[in-house]
C-alpha cells in the first residue's frame, strides 16, 4: 500500500479518521489519473477545485459527448455487471511481489464512455 499513490491515501485516511490521528493529512479533495503521462510517478495529478463547465455537453448514442443537442445521435448503449470485479484502481500485492502498479482500467463491456473533444 506505501508504494502507490491511491494505496497512501488509503493509509492517510485509515489513520485520520480510524486511528484519530488529526495531524495527518488525507490529501487533495481531487485527484485524476492522466494516462497519457509516462513517467508513473507523475501520472496523477491534483487541483483544489473542478473547472466550471459553462456549455452544456449530451451523450450521444455513438459514443461521443456534443455540445449541439442537433449533433446527438440515435442510440443505445449497454454495459454488464459481472459477479467478479471487474475494474481496478489498486493493487497491494504487485507491490509486495515486486511489480509496479498497473493503470486503473475497467474490462471492455462493464462500462459505458463518452468521448469529445479535447
Amino acid at each position: 500500500m506505501e508504494s502507490s499513490y491511491v494505496g497512501r491515501r488509503i493509509l492517510a485516511w485509515f489513520d485520520r479518521y480510524l486511528l484519530k490521528q488529526k495531524n495527518v493529512d488525507t490529501g487533495p479533495a481531487f485527484a485524476y489519473y492522466r494516462d497519457w503521462i509516462t513517467n508513473p510517478a507523475d501520472t496523477y495529478a491534483v487541483s483544489t477545485q473542478l473547472p466550471v463547465l459553462d456549455e452544456k455537453l449530451y451523450l450521444s448514442g455513438d459514443g461521443k459527448l456534443v455540445d449541439d443537442r442537433a449533433k446527438v445521435a440515435r442510440g443505445s448503449r449497454s454495459y454488464t455487471n459481472w459477479a467478479v470485479p471487474t475494474s481496478h484502481s489498486e493493487s497491494s500485492l504487485t507491490g509486495i511481489i515486486g511489480l509496479p502498479d498497473p493503470a486503473p482500467y475497467d474490462t471492455a463491456g462493464t462500462y459505458l464512455g463518452w468521448t469529445s473533444e479535447p
